[in-house]
């Protein structure tokens, strides 16, 4: 490398990413007016830094997020090392039973709304059914009691 080369590459602005990682960003090799890159200059970002990640994400909800289930919404959160995670999370209402029940829920196991609101997990609005079948003969009994008043 010359010693011209040398001193233009002392020259080349230095920038810190952005999202506050502390590391260099690369130099632009072109001007991209949609990504902000003017060509020559330090990027503002390392790729996929700008969202940041976890903490960091301007999306970011303390780990928590609501699915659409069958008929209502569910809050799940995230504990990727529970065995019934599904894909790092788990469903809220299943760890309210299992700190009520003071142990993981046994296999099979499903927990019921009283009220079919998903989203409301207060311990007495839970109950712990021994399996599916269970849960859906409770399902059948508040239909018909719907439908009769009885």
């Amino acid at each position: 490398m010359s010693t011209e080369d040398k001193k233009q590459e002392e020259r080349l602005p230095v920038a810190l990413c952005g999202c506050g990682c502390g590391r260099e960003t690369k130099i632009s090799p072109k001007t991209c007016t949609s990504k902000g890159w003017i060509k020559g200059h330090p990027r503002n970002f390392i790729q996929g830094h700008h969202m940041g990640s976890g903490l960091n994400h301007p999306r970011w909800k303390g780990g928590r997020k609501n699915i659409n289930g069958r008929s209502t919404q569910y809050s799940m959160i995230l504990l990727p090392e529970h065995p019934r995670n599904k894909g790092r999370y788990v469903y809220e209402h299943i760890l309210i039973a299992e700190k009520a029940l003071g142990k993981y829920l046994p296999e099979g196991a499903v927990v019921h709304h009283i009220d079919e609101n998903g989203l409301n997990n207060s311990p007495n609005n839970l109950v712990i059914c021994q399996d599916g079948n269970y849960h859906k003969l409770l399902h059948q009994r508040m239909r018909r009691r719907s439908q009769n008043g009885n």
